[in-house]
């Protein structure tokens, strides 16, 4: 078998309703490369463990199930995935988003492949509500980040979303996740892509390649937040 090149992590905790969108979207890629999808539940309490083992069932030599025996929270979830990928660059994905177009890994691999000192590409995206009505870009057009050094500006206003990233696995230090105050409770990837702009060219793929859900009881939406 081929050696993997891209590996994509979703990471879940009770999300029966949105996990096989997320699923087959990726399944959907057209690629030139070889993937694997890595899986890493939290100890889900509904049937999102059985809808994933069937996917498992499925598609054996593309999916790989990582799973808890308690709930440890999104920071040590991610960083068990990670620590499991085996690609050359790593896409993440939340598991009640989904990818939208069935060249997003190509394009975003392309770019990586033909410019070795560019660490990681990110693309644009759409918001989308739990009744499925469609909102706005998630980034204007008006909006032009730097491609270098932007470590002020993201730390104030971060515009990456993590299900529109694919970046070169050695960029990762994981001992950035130390710096979480509340390690069950952060956005899993803020620091990590703080990081990944300080050290790093990037690039920006102005292309809309993911629908964001909005949901009323995510983690972002909560007071504590």
């Amino acid at each position: 078998m081929s050696r993997v090149k891209v590996s994509v992590i979703i990471t879940t905790y009770n999300m029966e309703c949105f996990i096989k969108n997320s699923i087959e979207s990726v399944l959907s890629q057209k690629t030139s490369f070889p993937f694997e999808i890595i899986i890493s539940d939290d100890c889900s309490t509904d049937q999102t463990i059985k809808i994933i083992k069937e996917y498992k069932t499925k598609f054996n030599d593309k999916i790989e199930i990582i799973t808890s025996k308690t709930n440890t929270g999104i920071i040590e979830n991610l960083k068990r995935a990670i620590r499991y990928a085996k690609g050359e660059y790593i896409a993440l994905l939340d598991a009640d988003d989904y990818w939208i177009t069935n060249d997003k890994l190509q394009k975003q691999f392309n770019i990586l492949e033909g410019h070795p000192d560019t660490g990681f590409v990110y693309t644009n995206f759409q918001y989308i509500n739990e009744t499925g009505t469609l909102g706005g870009a998630g980034i204007l057009k008006h909006f032009r980040p730097p491609c270098k050094n932007d470590f002020l500006p993201y730390m104030m206003a971060p515009y990456i979303s993590p299900s529109c990233i694919l970046f070169r696995g050695d960029l990762i230090n994981l001992n950035i996740f130390n710096y979480y105050s509340f390690n069950k409770y952060s956005a899993q990837e803020y620091l990590l892509f703080l990081d990944f702009v300080s050290k790093s060219k990037w690039h920006y793929l102005d292309k809309i390649t993911m629908q964001y859900t909005v949901r009323k009881n995510s983690l972002s939406r909560q007071e504590n937040y």
